[in-house]
């Protein structure tokens, strides 16, 4: 009888439990949450790096790679913030027809100035622009 009461009890709190109401908070859409969803088509990857020494000797350089592409395109920015504007104080491209190209520059700066490397990238298939993509660096102080 003991046996039968016990496990009567268990099955009686169990119900009791996935009785009860369940309440829940609806989740409000939040604008700083990322969908995961594929970036890129052609490209399989844009490296840019941008590094500044104690010198002032900054260093550019910038790297795409295709999957698929008659010509690749690499355009760099190097820009300086000088009167409450982003100002370039030095571009570089380069279009090879190939799958991959890059940048790789040194460029000394002046003192007193933040600088950030801005860059684009470009790929053609069959003549035609059908992946483009853009970076901006981390601002750094010289």
């Amino acid at each position: 009888m003991k046996k039968f009461l016990k496990k009567l009890l268990i099955i009686s709190l169990m119900l009791c439990i996935l009785l009860l109401p369940v309440y829940g908070v609806q989740l409000e859409e939040h604008k700083d949450v990322e969908i995961i969803e594929p970036m890129f088509t052609n490209i399989n990857f844009f490296q840019n790096s941008f590094q500044i020494s104690s010198k002032g000797r900054a260093s550019v350089s910038v790297y795409l790679n295709a999957r698929s592409a008659d010509q690749v395109k690499v355009v760099a920015y190097l820009q300086q913030y000088k009167d409450g504007n982003w100002k370039t104080v030095k571009h570089w491209s380069e279009s090879r027809n190939e799958m991959s190209n890059g940048i790789g520059e040194i460029y000394y700066l002046m003192s007193g100035y933040s600088y950030r490397l801005k860059s684009y990238g470009y790929v053609y298939l069959d003549g035609n622009l059908v992946e483009t993509t853009n970076y901006i660096s981390e601002t750094k102080a010289y």
